[in-house]
């Protein structure tokens, strides 16, 4: 079974419209949650930015969206889009499933 632990909407939406195009036998094997995940214990954590480059460290943000045009050219704009993510620790992830670390194959956080 795959599972993934996913915190950015916006990923967790696109990446769940290509897995629905995989064949039904595949999709019973993986499970998808919206989740950051820590060791510390939070309800919630905010994910600052958008996409791929949104982080859950504001510092490492930086507050900047990148985009590119059709002319090729990159501008930067100010992106201060802040979202509440739900926040699992990875002991307490494994025992609501009744799983030990050993069993799982692949978990993309």
């Amino acid at each position: 079974h795959v599972f993934s632990l996913e915190p950015n909407s916006e990923n967790l939406r696109s990446t769940r419209q290509r897995l629905a195009r995989l064949p039904k036998r595949w999709q019973h094997c993986i499970t998808l949650q919206r989740a950051a995940v820590s060791n510390v214990s939070l309800a919630k954590a905010a994910l600052y930015g958008t996409g791929a480059k949104a982080s859950l460290k504001a510092d490492a943000y930086g507050g900047v969206a990148w985009s590119q045009g059709g002319e090729g050219r990159i501008t930067a704009t100010k992106d201060d889009r802040i979202e509440a993510v739900p926040v699992v620790s990875l002991d307490d992830w494994f025992a609501r499933r009744g799983l030990r670390a050993a069993e799982v194959e692949l978990l993309k956080i």
